[in-house]
């Protein structure tokens, strides 16, 4: 498959307009071809003619509607916030709740532990469905970021991805002995997820090295939910 595609269309005043298409599937890449291209258009008109440029650029997407980067970033803070609350969250608070006996007393009443878990999953999960509403709210008033119709298709993605990290905020939970260990453990953990999950920059955009680091991290998370 071709990278871009340049169109020129000639217009009245001897002047052209000219279409660079992209694709929206690699963002960073079609951000590279158009600094290229209209960087370079520009300068080779000017040193010819001294003035304005000839040539009026536009950048079309030939896959789906342009990006801006808010649109690129928001869904990454939705997942970051969801990884946060689920995985740091549980786990300090089991450790809190092992350390000042809550869990033991909580064998002595007549709530089972499995339904008294279930309910706290639920409550996650809960938090997390409030988080993407409140964050695509947010950023459709305030950015007018782009909403699609479909959107409601991203929920199940959102309570899967909480499940995953949920099971992370367990398995630190029970092994390290205090809060304060729980959260440099959680932090060590969800730290370089953050970096290298391509929530503020795209993994393209790495080093090579690190989109490798990153592919694996990304193998291994798959592997873990599925």
């Amino acid at each position: 498959d071709e990278d871009a595609a340049l169109v020129f269309a000639p217009k009245g005043d001897g002047s052209f307009t000219v279409r660079l298409y992209t694709s929206n599937t690699s963002a960073t890449q079609a951000g590279i071809l158009k600094g290229i291209v209209f960087g370079a258009a520009d300068r080779v008109s000017i040193a010819a003619t001294g003035g304005p440029p000839a040539l009026a650029f536009r950048a079309v997407s030939v896959d789906s509607a342009s990006l801006s980067y808010i649109d690129f970033l928001l869904p990454g803070i939705v997942a970051l916030s969801i990884m946060i609350s689920a995985v740091i969250g549980l786990a300090t608070v089991l450790v809190d709740w092992r350390q000042r006996g809550i869990l033991r007393r909580l064998k002595l009443t007549p709530i089972p532990l499995a339904e008294f878990f279930a309910a706290r999953i639920t409550a996650s999960l809960v938090v997390a469905v409030m988080q993407v509403v409140v964050l695509l709210a947010f950023g459709r008033i305030v950015f007018g970021i782009h909403i699609s119709s479909t959107w409601w298709a991203g929920m199940p993605v959102a309570i899967a991805g909480c499940l995953c990290f949920l099971a992370m905020g367990f398995a630190i939970g029970s092994v390290v002995s205090n809060p304060e260990t729980g959260d440099a453990v959680s932090n060590v953990i969800t730290n370089p997820m953050m970096f290298l999950s391509g929530v503020f920059f795209p993994v393209a955009a790495m080093p090579a090295f690190v989109q490798a680091i990153a592919q694996v991290r990304i193998g291994r998370a798959q592997h873990a939910c599925t």
